[in-house]
């Protein structure tokens, strides 16, 4: 009897200490994204899906997301999480969607992105404005002062009723440009 309660016990434990931590958001989970030896381009430090229908979030995803596809499936935003440095102060930083040949762009091809400092943790987030996914190309919005020494959020979410932009987060994808 002992025996078999010991063993329940452990198997508990188990599962427990396999589940995922709870995470703020804006701590880096799974393999390190993209990086570079330019220090005017910051990566971000982690990247996460969101299920609107589901109210699921997935944390440190492989690919990132953004679809509306006229309510046949859930629909899809993504959160990035980007750790501005100190030394970007009275600088500019400007938000860019840099795709491959390889991302998926299709329908409107535009997502809204909203932006949070430090936490993702109230919502609404501020408006950030409309971005046009290319594959093979650079989308932008125009620069802003930078959020020198913040973790810097961003949400992409579709526009339209027919949509999906998807990248690889360890090759392509989001990113910000100190200048």
């Amino acid at each position: 009897m002992k025996t078999a309660i010991a063993a329940a016990l452990l198997s508990v434990l188990a599962l427990a200490s396999a589940a995922p931590a709870p995470n703020g958001r804006d701590q880096p989970i799974g393999p390190p994204h993209r990086t570079s030896s330019d220090s005017s381009i910051i990566y971000p430090m982690m990247t996460s899906t969101y299920e609107s229908w589901s109210d699921h979030v997935n944390d440190g995803v492989a690919a990132g997301l953004v679809r509306n596809n006229h309510g046949i499936s859930t629909p899809v935003s993504t959160y990035m999480t980007f750790d501005v440095p100190a030394s970007a102060a009275s600088k500019r930083c400007q938000f860019n969607l840099r795709l491959s040949d390889t991302a998926t762009v299709t329908g409107t091809g535009t997502a809204g992105v909203l932006t949070w400092l430090d936490s993702l943790s109230h919502r609404p987030g501020t408006w950030g404005g409309w971005i046009h996914a290319v594959r093979g190309d650079v989308a932008s919005l125009p620069p802003i002062d930078c959020p020198a020494g913040h973790k810097y959020s961003v949400e992409l979410t579709a526009y339209g009723d027919e949509n999906e932009i998807k990248w690889n987060v360890y090759s392509e994808g989001p990113e910000i440009v100190i200048s």
